[in-house]
């Protein structure tokens, strides 16, 4: 006999309840008023005979029968049969990670766990009591331990999340809430957890569906400007291959207006293939990789999330650079090709010290002005004006250069021993000078850093013409300015814009205006705010999110970038409590157990246990009346 209404605690409760407020009753009923009466002698002796403690003690006990066969009419007893065993409690855990959308012959990885849980509900009694639980980052429990019935309805909100399942999480979430449903002594409980692999849990069953295929990757797609003072960008691609077997596919590099480049592709077993393109600069700032079939736009595998990337193209910041020369060709020519520079043109005759102000440098040929930037002087006069940086000492014709020992950020790459030099003039040089260029009695070409008002500055001194020199037909000449520029300013030309990855927190320094890649506005209730004050943005889908706040609009590229997900493989090596499915029954193992609970008799106990109240009642009543009469 088992209870079906009620648990064994629920109806030892009740009963308990309701005997205490009986016998409460029962000790206030018996203490009466006393009052003295000119008949009193009379009616103790009438009354006397009536009113004894054992039929009052009976009456009690008759009302406890009542409210012991009231507590067992709610909790429903069932006989069951001599083999049947407890009851089950089963918590239902399902994987909706990212990984269960891969496609297979049969629809998803998830559908067909929806498919098993319908077959495992098949399987239960009417005894056993089921909940279903959703496994992506976090747990949600989506049904209570009920029937089957609700679990069916609840297999509606089991719908992939762009995220990696947290098995521990889960774990300990469907534990606490077993624990709370089920009592040991009234129940079995066991929780199975459903996904497309195992995992690293003990003393659960798991189910590993689905079949185990390959799956290329796109894992890396990144954008860094060229070296150097070549224009454009370099192109990193990476593509992994998640499988037994080698599989072939087309890669396309493209914007969402033109295609840049197209190949087929083939990535061995367990392998990678890795690709570095170079781009000219574009107008577009979003570029995309993606994988598909070859010859077709197809889908390229089981599992399209990750055969496409994002990546936004470096940002052109432009270094405002002032040019003060006479017609000098080389050097406007030199720095105009270097797409970091933003040059200004100034003829000497038209130069003033107020036009330093809205520049980063400058680059002065034949004057020798003091500078509040950092400048390279070319062509110094000998009769330079005193607030000049550098002073001559004297003239050359054809030096002969020397090698110079130790090495500077302004000869990086390059070499000028051999350069040949028509006219030069000496420079003096100070304590901390570095000596670029010099012949057999002094320097010609100095590096210069001082400070002043607590800021660094940093200056570079040529004393002969480029037009009287050879160092313009060199490599060596654009290379030079390169160096300059960055000596002077940092190496950095353009700002890097790294990408996100789904499921990652994006931090913003106020509150901005989201929209994902679909178009939308995030809601309200998606932005955070983190203890540092901080808005913050976790994304749930891979494309270029735009961003308002407030100043200036940004773009942001998120990709999938979840390789766990991307290896359909899985583990799915054996073990105990481990047990590989795909289609059909589900496996006796796994409902071992199950239906039996179930009583075997179907008929139900409380109709005849309320007679029973009835007939009590009909009795206490027949006995109060003979108590009066008698």
């Amino acid at each position: 006999m088992r209870f079906f209404g009620l648990s064994a605690t629920e109806f030892s409760l009740l009963f308990a309840l309701g005997a205490l407020v009986l016998v409460v009753l029962y000790l206030f009923s018996a203490r009466r008023r006393t009052m003295v009466v000119a008949a009193d002698p009379i009616w103790r002796r009438a009354l006397g005979r009536r009113r004894t403690p054992f039929r009052k003690l009976l009456s009690l006990l008759l009302q406890i029968m009542i409210v012991l066969i009231f507590s067992l009419a709610l909790a429903d007893p069932r006989p069951i049969g001599p083999g049947s065993g407890m009851p089950m409690a089963l918590a239902l855990v399902v994987d909706t990670s990212a990984g269960m959308a891969a496609r297979e012959s049969d629809g998803t990885r998830l559908e067909r766990a929806r498919r098993l849980v319908r077959s495992i509900v098949r399987s239960s009694g009417s005894g056993d009591r089921l909940a279903l639980f959703a496994m992506g980052d976090s747990c949600r429990q989506l049904t209570a331990f009920t029937g089957g019935r609700e679990v069916l309805a609840g297999l509606s909100e089991l719908k992939p999340v762009p995220a990696a399942e947290n098995a521990r999480a889960a774990m300990s979430f469907a534990s606490a809430a077993l624990a709370a449903a089920c009592d040991p002594a009234d129940c079995l409980p066991r929780i199975v957890f459903i996904s497309d692999h195992f995992h690293d849990l003990d003393g659960v069953v798991q189910l590993a569906l689905g079949e185990a295929g390959s799956n290329l990757e796109l894992a890396a797609l990144d954008v860094r400007p060229r070296g150097g003072a070549a224009r454009g960008s370099e192109v990193f691609v990476e593509v992994k291959n998640h499988g037994p077997r080698s599989l072939r596919a087309r890669m396309r590099i493209h914007t969402q207006e033109v295609v840049l480049g197209d190949e087929p592709i083939e990535v061995e077993a367990g392998g990678s293939f890795s690709r570095v393109y170079f781009l000219n600069p574009l107008k577009s700032e979003r570029l995309l990789a993606s994988l598909t079939a070859v010859g077709s736009d197809e889908r390229a595998d089981a599992f399209s999330p990750d055969d496409r990337a994002y990546a936004l193209m470096p940002q052109h910041l432009g270094r405002k650079i002032l040019l003060v020369t006479d017609g000098n060709i080389f050097l406007e020519k030199a720095l105009s090709l270097d797409p970091s520079v933003r040059l200004e043109v100034v003829k000497l005759a038209a130069y003033k010290p107020e036009s330093l102000a809205a520049v980063q440098a400058a680059f002065f040929d034949g004057i020798c002005p003091a500078s509040t930037v950092p400048a390279a002087y070319f062509n110094i006069p000998a009769q330079a004006s005193s607030d000049c940086p550098f002073a001559t000492a004297g003239e050359v014709d054809f030096p002969k250069l020397l090698p110079l020992g130790g090495d500077h950020p302004l000869t990086a790459g390059i070499t000028l021993i051999d350069m040949q030099i028509g006219h030069a003039r000496r420079l003096k040089p100070e304590s901390k000078d570095v000596e670029i260029l010099r012949d057999q009695t002094g320097p010609l070409m100095i590096a210069r850093e001082n400070e002043k008002h607590g800021k660094e500055r940093r200056f570079l001194g040529s004393g002969f013409d480029l037009a009287k020199s050879d160092l313009p037909l060199r490599v060596a000449f654009p290379l030079l300015l390169h160096n300059c520029l960055d000596w002077f300013l940092g190496s950095q030309k353009e700002e890097l814009r790294l990408g996100h990855g789904i499921g990652e927190p994006i931090f913003f320094p106020s509150r901005p205006a989201i929209r994902d890649p679909r178009g939308g506005l995030l809601p309200a209730r998606r932005l955070g705010h983190g203890i540092d004050r901080r808005w913050f943005v976790v994304p749930r889908l891979p494309g270029f999110y735009t961003t308002d706040s407030g100043k200036r609009e940004n773009l942001l590229a998120v990709n999938f970038s979840m390789s766990q997900e991307s290896d359909l493989m899985g583990d799915r090596r054996p073990g105990p409590g481990r047990i590989r499915w795909r289609h059909g029954d589900p496996p006796k193992a796994l409902v071992a157990g199950l239906g039996n609970g179930a009583p075997t008799e179907p008929g139900l106990q409380w109709p005849a246990l309320l007679l029973g109240v009835a007939w009590l009642l009909l009795f206490d009543w027949l006995f109060f009346c003979l108590r009066m009469l008698y």
